[in-house]
C-alpha cells in the first residue's frame, strides 16, 4: 500500500486502534470518562472506539479547521460493529449554527448513522427537533447487523446525489431535491457547533443514543468524493501520506508470510499492520511522516524491531 495521494484532502483520519489520536492533529475531547478504545473479548480484531451509553461521545476542539464550504463534495468512511442496536447509531455529525443549539433552519450540517433495522442513513440540513433532515438518503435494512465488522463508505457530490458503499460495494444512489440540497445550507463552517463522534446535536437525540457499538478507521475526506464506484476497502488503518515495504525472509533466506506492524515512534500509535506476501516476502503498509518503528513476528511470537525507519 503506497501513501494516501489525497492526504492533503483528509481532515480527519482516526483509526482508533489505542486512543483518540487524529492523525491529521484534531483535538478530541471525550464527553464522559466512559468513552473508551479498547479491546473487547468477544470481538475480533483488537481495540476500538466503544460507545454504549447515552451521554458517550468524541467532540472536535478544533472546529475552525474543519470547514467544508456548500456544493464542495465529501466522503466519510468507518469500521462499524454493533454490540447491540436497538436504536439509531449516530456515527458523525455536525450541528447547526445558532445561539448554542440545533434549532437554525439555514445553517445545516450532516450526520451518518447505523438505523436499528440495519439501514444506513445519511442526512443533511437542519438538525431541528422534529424536522429531519432537509434531504436523507436511507438505504434497503439488514445491511448492518450485530456481530459482524462492516467498512461503510457514505460519498456526497456537494449537489443533489449521494451514495453509500458496504463491504466496498455501492448498495444506494440517490438524487436529491433541487431545493434545500447542499448548495442551500452552509453545513460546515468556523461558527458551527463542531463534530462529533457517537452523537446527534441537541437534547431532542439524547434518548436515542442507547447503544452498544465499536468503530476503527473513521476518515473524512473533502475537495470530492474518493470512489464514485464500487471499490477495495483499506481492510485496515487507512494510508498516510507515505508508506513502508520491505521483504521478510525466514532464517533461510526464503520469502515467508509474516504479520508486520508499523508504529509511529513520537506517539506509539499503531499505522498500519498486515502480513507480508507468502510467495514474495513482500508487504507495503501506511506510514506517517517521522521516525517510524517496524515490527515483524514469527511463528513462535517473537519479535524483530527495525527502529528510526523513515517512510517514502
Amino acid at each position: 500500500m503506497s501513501g494516501d495521494p489525497r492526504w492533503s484532502d483528509v481532515m480527519v483520519s482516526l483509526p482508533f486502534s489505542s486512543d483518540f489520536s487524529d492523525r491529521k492533529g484534531n483535538t478530541w475531547l471525550p464527553h464522559d470518562g466512559a468513552c473508551t478504545v479498547e479491546a473487547v473479548p468477544s470481538v475480533p480484531g483488537g481495540p476500538a472506539l466503544r460507545l454504549n451509553n447515552a451521554a458517550t461521545y468524541l467532540e472536535a476542539a478544533t472546529v475552525g479547521d474543519l470547514a467544508i464550504p456548500p456544493g464542495e463534495g465529501f466522503t466519510v468512511e468507518f469500521d462499524f460493529y454493533a454490540i447491540s442496536l436497538p436504536g439509531y447509531a449516530a456515527v458523525l455529525t455536525n450541528g447547526a449554527a445558532g445561539a448554542g443549539d440545533d434549532n437554525d433552519p439555514v445553517n445545516g450540517g450532516f450526520g451518518v448513522g447505523i438505523r436499528s433495522d440495519g439501514a444506513i442513513n445519511f442526512g443533511i440540513g437542519d438538525y431541528k427537533a422534529g424536522a429531519a433532515y432537509f434531504n436523507t438518503v436511507t438505504t434497503a435494512a439488514g445491511l448492518i447487523l450485530p456481530g459482524s465488522w462492516y467498512a461503510v463508505a457514505v460519498e456526497h457530490y456537494g449537489d443533489r446525489k449521494a451514495e453509500v458503499f458496504v463491504g466496498g460495494a455501492q448498495v444506494s444512489s440517490t438524487a436529491f431535491s433541487a431545493t434545500n440540497n447542499w448548495a442551500t445550507v452552509t453545513p460546515y463552517e468556523a461558527d458551527v457547533l463542531g463534530l462529533r463522534v457517537g452523537s446527534l446535536w441537541g437534547p431532542y437525540y439524547t434518548g436515542l443514543r442507547v447503544n452498544d457499538f465499536l468503530l476503527r478507521n473513521l476518515r473524512l475526506t473533502r475537495h470530492g468524493v474518493r470512489y464514485g464506484a464500487d471499490y477495495t476497502p483499506a481492510g485496515g488503518p487507512f494510508p498516510g501520506p507515505v508508506s513502508v515495504s520491505g521483504t521478510v525472509r525466514d532464517a533461510a533466506g526464503d520469502p515467508v508470510s509474516r504479520l508486520v506492524r508499523v508504529y509511529s515512534r513520537d506517539t506509539g500509535l499503531l499505522l498500519g499492520a498486515g502480513l507480508s506476501d507468502p510467495v514474495t516476502g513482500a508487504y507495503s503498509l501506511p506510514a506517517d511522516v517521522g521516525e517510524l518503528t517496524v515490527v515483524c513476528y514469527d511463528d513462535d511470537g517473537n519479535a524483530q524491531v527495525y527502529d528510526h525507519v523513515t517512510g517514502v
